[in-house]
């Protein structure tokens, strides 16, 4: 009797069993693991985003060019000052690091994305709050929680504050899965995003102080994108990486995968054209930047992939910023 319930005992363990070792199976369990707050900030962003950017601040800002490059991206229609307002502190100035992603909204009706900003560095939590309620006409801001996370709700956007020196600013619609990869229910990020992989290897990695990437074909699935000038090159591209290092010396290096090896050839034709047609202008040889247009400027084609390079003297990036600021205040001003 002792034998042959010895015998059921052993078949009931056989299946748990490794035949191979004899080691029982264990069953693995995957323990959700938070992100570090204070890590990769990309790993504080959702997956799925159709575009974002990376930006060291603190690097960025001891660069000559920085003042600069914030003037004309405004002249240019970068809604820079409204984005301050937006996080409610002067992130460009005062945050080390700055993340952003952008998301598509569900259904199939045109809309503009949906924000995700998470910015680092030191400002108040009080003050975020009550300059957030000043850009929402002073819409009284509402507590929540969600899975244990707290967000305040002001207008359309949501704060969040999981860390003294990290603030992370949100459509509303977004607070559930940001919340998720802050608790680490969602496994995955844009840090381990792999979309961009093959263009960031033709720019030699995600390397320098500036970074974005863009899935240009999903934006134009839901948004109306309109181009001007050189920027309409853009419109034969479907995946976009650039990335670029503003210390002194400037080098910014941008790759695209284009519709077509045609539409490729196109883009890098466009560029070389405009190139030579500044190049032959009088007051560009006055100004001394010849050699940046003849030599700084390169773009090369590799079936429907194509690369551009950037490289400036500090000397030469100085001029490119002061006449560019210079010739948007006339345009604005006839």
């Amino acid at each position: 009797m002792i034998r042959h319930r010895l015998a059921l005992v052993l078949s009931l363990l056989a299946p748990l069993s490794c035949a191979s070792t004899g080691t029982p199976a264990v069953a693995v369990v995957e323990v959700a693991r938070p992100p570090d707050v204070h890590g990769e900030l990309l790993a504080l962003l959702p997956p799925g985003a159709v575009a974002w950017g990376r930006f060291e601040l603190a690097e960025a800002r001891r660069s000559p060019h920085f003042e600069g490059a914030l003037e004309v991206a405004t002249t240019l229609g970068a809604e820079v000052d409204s984005v301050q307002r937006e996080l409610g502190f002067d992130a460009l100035h005062q945050a080390e690091k700055l993340v952003f992603g952008v998301y598509l909204p569900p259904g199939t009706a045109a809309h503009a994305g949906w924000p995700v900003i998470v910015a680092r560095g030191a400002y108040d939590r009080a003050a975020v709050i009550r300059a957030a309620r000043a850009a929402a006409h002073d819409a009284a801001p509402e507590e929540g929680s969600e899975r244990a996370v707290p967000y305040t709700i002001v207008g359309s956007r949501a704060y969040m504050f999981p860390a003294a020196d990290v603030v992370i600013v949100m459509e509303r619609s977004l607070v559930r899965r940001v919340a998720a990869g802050l608790l680490g229910a969602e496994r995955h990020s844009m840090n381990d995003d792999h979309r961009f992989d093959d263009l960031w290897t033709l720019v030699e990695g995600r390397h320098g102080a500036l970074q974005v990437a863009t899935d240009l074909a999903a934006i134009r699935t839901r948004v109306n994108l309109r181009m001007r000038g050189m920027a309409r090159t853009g419109e034969g591209l479907d995946r976009l990486v650039a990335c670029g290092d503003v210390p002194g010396d400037v080098r910014v290096r941008v790759a695209g995968q284009a519709h077509s090896e045609a539409a490729a050839q196109e883009i890098a034709r466009l560029v070389d054209a405009s190139t030579r047609q500044l190049v032959g202008q009088l007051a560009v040889r006055l100004l001394g930047l010849g050699r940046l247009l003849r030599e700084g400027i390169t773009a090369h084609v590799e079936g429907d992939r194509v690369t551009l390079n950037v490289q400036a003297s500090t000397s030469e990036a100085g001029r490119v910023l002061r006449i560019s600021s210079a010739l948007q205040e006339l345009s604005a001003a006839e």
